[in-house]
Formats: C-alpha cells, sequence, structure tokens
C-alpha cells in the first residue's frame, strides 16, 4: 500500500469506550438511578454517531475512491475500523446508489478517480488522518451506545419483579424467506458471465452476508433469553427459526451453562438470567421476528452465492483461464487448500 495510513487497534478504541461507560455507571447503586444514566448516555452516544457518520463515510468513500490499486479492500477495512459490507455501503451511498439493490455495481478502478471527483469526492493529503480521526470517534460512540443499551438492559433486568406478558409470538414464514433470497441471487448472478467477475463479486456477497449472520445472531440471541427468562413467551424457538436443541444451544451461552447442561426449570429462568447478567431487551417479542427473517434470508444469500463461488473455481483453473489456486483463493478470499479440492472435485 503507496499510500500510508495511520495504524489504529479499533478493539482497544472500542473495548476503552465500553469500559469508561461501565466504570462511570457502577457508582450508581440504585439500578433505576442507573438505568436513567444509562438511557442519557445512550442517546448522547447516538446523537455523536448521527454527527459524525456522514462526514465520515464522505471522507472514506473519497480515500477509496482515489486510491484503488493502493489499497485493498482489506487494508481500507482494517484502517478504517470496518466490515466488507460496512466499505461497499459508504462507497454505493457515495455514488447516489441505493445499498442492497441486486446488480448495483462500483465503477472499475480506471474510473473511480475520476468519478469521484465528478461527484465532489475530493482527496488531499490530509483524507486518509481525516477519514481515520473520525472512524475512531465513530468506534468510541458506538462502543458506548451499545455499552449504555446493554447497561439498561441489566439495570431493567435487576428490577423486574414477575415476568412481563407479552402476545403470542409471530412465526415467519421461514421456506419462503429462503426461496425469496435464493432467487434474489440468482437474479444477480445471471447478467454476470464473465467466470472471474462472478467469482469475485460472489465472493464478496458470501463476505457480505457472513458479515450480517455474525451480527444479527447476536442480537437474536440476546432477544431469545430475554424472552425466555423475563416474558410468558413460549415456543420461542419457533420464532427464532430454531430447534428446541438449537434453542437449548442458546440458553446454554447466555446463563453461561456448560454444554448439555440441564437448563432451570420456567419458574427459575428469571432469577438464573439476573444471575448471569442477562440483560432484558424492550419489545424483544416484536423485534426477534424481524431480526430471524433476516438472519435466515443472510444464511441462504451466502448458500447460494457460495455455490456459484464453489461452481465457477474449476472453470477458472481450466484454460484458457489457467488461475492459479493461490490467485483464486486470494480473489475469493478462501484457504488455499480449499480451492484446490475444489478444482479436483
Amino acid at each position: 500500500m503507496t499510500s500510508t495510513l495511520p495504524a489504529t487497534d479499533y478493539d482497544k478504541v472500542r473495548a476503552k469506550a465500553a469500559a469508561d461507560v461501565r466504570e462511570a455507571l457502577q457508582q450508581i447503586d440504585d439500578p433505576k438511578a442507573r438505568r436513567a444514566t444509562a438511557d442519557e448516555m445512550r442517546e448522547a452516544a447516538y446523537l455523536n454517531l448521527a454527527i459524525v457518520r456522514p462526514e465520515r463515510d464522505q471522507l472514506i468513500a473519497a480515500y477509496a475512491f482515489h486510491h484503488p490499486y493502493d489499497c485493498t479492500p482489506r487494508e481500507l477495512c482494517a484502517a478504517f475500523g470496518l466490515s466488507h459490507s460496512n466499505l461497499r455501503q459508504i462507497r454505493i451511498g457515495a455514488l447516489g446508489q441505493t445499498w442492497g439493490v441486486a446488480g448495483t455495481k462500483l465503477p472499475s478502478k480506471e474510473d473511480m478517480p475520476g468519478v469521484a471527483d465528478s461527484l465532489g469526492l475530493h482527496c488531499t493529503e490530509e483524507t486518509g488522518a481525516q477519514a481515520v480521526e473520525l472512524a475512531v470517534q465513530f468506534q468510541e460512540n458506538d462502543a458506548a451506545w451499545k455499552e449504555a443499551l446493554h447497561q439498561i438492559g441489566l439495570a431493567t433486568a435487576e428490577l423486574a419483579a414477575r415476568r412481563l406478558t407479552v402476545p403470542p409470538l409471530e412465526r415467519p414464514d421461514f421456506a419462503t424467506i429462503r426461496d425469496d433470497a435464493r432467487d434474489q441471487v440468482l437474479a444477480e448472478f445471471a447478467d454476470i458471465t464473465r467466470p472471474d467477475e462472478r467469482l469475485e463479486r460472489s465472493a464478496e456477497v458470501v463476505i457480505e452476508a457472513q458479515e450480517e449472520m455474525d451480527r444479527l445472531i447476536v442480537e437474536r440471541d440476546q432477544l431469545i433469553a430475554s424472552l425466555s427468562c423475563y416474558t410468558t413467551a413460549k415456543a420461542v424457538y419457533f420464532s427464532a427459526g430454531l430447534s428446541r436443541t438449537g434453542l437449548k444451544r442458546v440458553m446454554e451461552r447466555a446463563l453461561r451453562l456448560d454444554r448439555d447442561a440441564k437448563l432451570p426449570t420456567r419458574d427459575d429462568l428469571m432469577q438464573a438470567g439476573q444471575d448471569a447478567g442477562v440483560p432484558f431487551v424492550e419489545n424483544a417479542h416484536e423485534t426477534l421476528p424481524k431480526i430471524a427473517r433476516e438472519y435466515e434470508r443472510h444464511r441462504t444469500i451466502r448458500e447460494a452465492a457460495t455455490q456459484i463461488r464453489d461452481a465457477v473455481i474449476p472453470v477458472l483453473v481450466a484454460p484458457p483461464y489457467q488461475w492459479t489456486h493461490q490467485r483464486i483463493a486470494d480473489a475469493a478470499g478462501i484457504p488455499q487448500p480449499y480451492v484446490t479440492v475444489l478444482a479436483n472435485a
């Protein structure tokens, strides 16, 4: 990477911001007052995020478009504390296009600087450092917001005296969700015929879908634990798209139990949740089905795109392309031995 960017440990940035929130709230013994203070901290961090995000995104887009050959997507993500899908979302948004629409494409590397200038996304020697500075502020406030929200849930759980009555949970039609997601992927790739382009785009889709799954599963499991411990909700696994065994695994992790340990009885779950620090999540009965639908959609997208990615690998190994296994692995972001297995299949 010929253009250097300040090296930043975003994990440490986020950890310190979250620790600052926890330490401030630990000074407050009354859970009701602690919850009120945490809510104020959450709102302040959220407002800061809204202020920082637009300028951060503009600077990152300008830098990324003006350094298409100097910085790989992986290097850009590391420099600015982004996931792969975050970076793509920022760049597509800067072009005035809608993120998530099938077939949305970025300009070629050759065209990126000119397109950026035409949109007013100019890049100076200070742009990279400025983007990193705002990226740090964004990560600090994002971590503070999430930790404050978590602390609100803990205080609310501490205050709970009985299970909250909630209406029956919605049960999403997961079969239809899977069919629609698969059709979406097939429709996008119907217009991508070149094997190298199919590999690059399918790899992007797999990475983006996995990142969304990693994010959603954390929220999904928090919702499941909150509903199971603190509300009257029944058969939560149906709304979450899980089997009974899958639900048990979630609760084992939430209650910090060994795998296959016996779960507390329903009468004891509330106290067990409080003892394990399970936060109460407001409106979890409404949010869980939405999160479960999104998780299943991205899981199916990843599965369909993986099949497309794997199917094109033997084509690129053979004439006239004759790509090496390492070149394919680098382009797809997968281990080289896995490429060898597919190429020889």
